[in-house]
């Protein structure tokens, strides 16, 4: 692990701990810094992805696909969203959506985040393309959103979410537990032609009626990242602009909303998982549909808390700071650390003010790099101040105080010594007073 300049600062899992206080050859008082920072103990810690921290939990963000490389092992809260499908006259299916807890080990995991399906017109040969599906390794796979459906079948393709019907199709079904079925398509067979939603993931599309396009079913809201999202919503179907009526929309604003007046339908944004808007006809030109929304994968699990500090990252590491005394504090069944660094650093001593007398010394320093490491599974943590300076009759000044972390103690510097006296011992002795003329 490497180690970071900083107030007291620990990193998380495997573990750099760092303690530090500054130059203090002077009189008067200096407020020391305590640092550490981790990388991958025992329990469990994960490099890959976008990192960030939700309170005292890490994330993994997957927009693309890549590896979740772990040592350790316990539990961590997932969410998987397949890729939404495409549209064609009905609404793309929102991709499937998984979410709950699985317990991780010490290996890598392939990590697969499902593109959107592409939207076709609604007289195209087939239906629009499903989303991919994204997947957590051998573990988890949450299957990519159903195609819309197109005048030559009719009914919306099966996936996460099913994809909408076209005139008197039905909407495609669903994957049980990850979706919800499209909405079916509605004809008079003469005078209008419209699309069902497709279906999203936390309701089903309704049944589109007399030229107007059905709405995307709704998606799912999740708070893993650390903010509330929706996500997997339906497409919106299309209407038909000889009858004068309006498509639907998205199930939600990531999702494509269905063309109306013969205008293409929208494309859902990227990785939010939400279906295509079915392309629109105006009784001659059938436009496309638009495109289904990728998926993501996020992947979260607890780290220790600490009280009286500040929680930062770096790279795959998690640094904690502390500027004053604190806590830190281990969750889980283990708070054994497979490797650590770690920097203690004490207060400086107060110098003298007195003429003819020393500074202060600098306070003591600790550093060392062990594996494993264990310290408890709660641990005290001590910032020392930096000692009083002297008035200048040479009362008053202080050694500077002991910083540590658990029972690693970095000893406070001396204070400095008045006329024709030595400074006193400490982490670095403080300066000797000098010879009265």
């Amino acid at each position: 692990m490497s180690f970071f300049r900083a107030a007291l600062l620990y990193v998380v899992l495997p573990l750099t701990i760092l303690m530090s206080a500054a130059s203090a050859n002077m009189p008067g008082s200096f407020q020391p810094m305590l640092t550490a920072s981790s990388a991958s103990p025992f329990m469990l810690n994960c490099s890959g992805g976008t990192i960030s921290l939700n309170g005292s939990n890490k994330v993994h963000t997957f927009t693309g696909s890549g590896t979740l490389s772990c040592s350790g092992g316990g539990p961590a809260s997932y969410l998987l969203v397949g890729g939404g499908g495409g549209a064609g006259g009905g609404g793309g299916g929102g991709g499937g959506l998984i979410s709950g807890s699985a317990a991780l080990i010490s290996t890598s995991y392939a990590v697969t985040v499902g593109s959107g399906g592409s939207g076709v017109s609604a007289n195209a040969g087939g239906n629009a393309v499903n989303g991919g599906n994204s997947s957590l390794g051998p573990l988890l796979t949450a299957i990519g959103g159903g195609g819309g459906a197109v005048s030559s079948v009719g009914n919306g393709t099966s996936g996460g979410s099913g994809g909408g019907g076209y005139n008197a199709g039905i909407g495609g079904a669903a994957t049980a537990g990850q979706g919800n079925g499209g909405g079916a398509g509605s004809t008079n067979g003469t005078t209008y032609s419209t699309g069902g939603g497709g279906g999203g993931a936390g309701a089903a599309a309704v049944a589109a009626s007399a030229g107007t396009g059905s709405n995307g079913g709704g998606g799912v809201s999740s708070s893993i990242s650390g903010s509330a999202v929706t996500y997997a919503c339906g497409g919106g179907g299309a209407s038909d602009q000889r009858n004068g009526s309006s498509a639907g929309t998205g199930g939600c604003a990531s999702a494509g909303g269905g063309g109306s007046l013969g205008s293409a339908g929208g494309s859902a944004t990227a990785n939010f998982g939400g279906g295509g808007g079915a392309g629109g006809y105006n009784g001659t030109v059938f436009t496309n549909g638009g495109n289904g929304g990728s998926g993501i994968v996020i992947v979260s699990y607890p780290i220790p808390s600490c009280t009286s500090c500040t929680v930062s990252l770096n790279g795959a590491k998690v640094v904690y700071t502390w500027t004053t005394s604190g806590s830190l504090t281990f969750s889980g069944s283990s708070a054994l650390v497979s490797n650590a660094d770690y920097l203690i650093v004490a207060g400086g001593g107060g110098g003298q003010g007195a003429i003819n007398s020393g500074g202060g010394g600098a306070g003591g320093v600790r550093a060392a790099s062990v594996s494993p490491f264990g310290i408890g599974f709660s641990v005290t943590v001590t910032v020392g101040a930096g000692g009083t300076g002297g008035n200048s009759s040479g009362a008053g000044v202080t050694n500077g105080g002991d910083s540590s972390l658990g029972s690693i103690t970095a000893t406070g510097g001396g204070a400095g010594g008045v006329t024709a006296s030595p400074g006193a011992a400490g982490g670095s002795g403080g300066g000797g007073g000098g010879q009265a003329a």
